[in-house]
Order: structure tokens, then C-alpha cells, then sequence
């Protein structure tokens, strides 16, 4: 079992694992017009254009209610990795 990229070993073969969000191909405009609330959608909408500013990423839905900004994959020991 390595806990840094999480590799575990079941029955002799190795897995790394997945993250269970993952990007998809749905509209971030559809997801913000789903929005109920009139105010709720304008907030949203100059929010998502003020972070595509300053990240210089452009916005993609991760699942289907997260709005995100760019890609990091994270290395790291975990402490379980002892």
C-alpha cells in the first residue's frame, strides 16, 4: 500500500485511485441560469467573471455544481504513508 498517489494493492494488482469529481463537458453559463434566484444568478455570474480574471483560467463544471478555475494535482507524503 503507497498513500502518496494512494496505490493500493488488492488480490496482487495495483489501483491508483480516482478523484470522485471530475471535470465535465456541462455548461457553466446552463448551471448559473438553473440558478432560481434572479439576484443569486448576477452575483454568481460577476463572480465567476472577477476569479476568470484574475486566475486567467476559464470556468469548468466539476460534477454537477461546482464551478472551477485551472488544475492542480497535488504530491504529497501522507502521514499514513509511515
Amino acid at each position: 500500500m503507497k498513500i502518496g498517489n494512494l496505490c493500493i494493492i488488492r488480490n496482487g494488482k495495483s489501483r491508483l485511485s480516482e478523484n470522485k469529481t471530475k471535470e465535465t463537458d456541462l455548461s457553466v453559463k446552463d448551471f448559473l441560469n438553473s440558478l432560481k434566484d434572479e439576484k443569486q444568478q448576477a452575483d454568481a455570474q460577476k463572480l465567476v467573471n472577477f476569479i476568470q480574471e484574475i486566475s486567467d483560467f476559464p470556468p469548468k463544471m466539476w460534477g454537477s455544481s461546482i464551478i472551477g478555475f485551472g488544475f492542480y494535482n497535488y504530491k504529497y507524503e501522507s502521514w499514513l504513508y509511515r
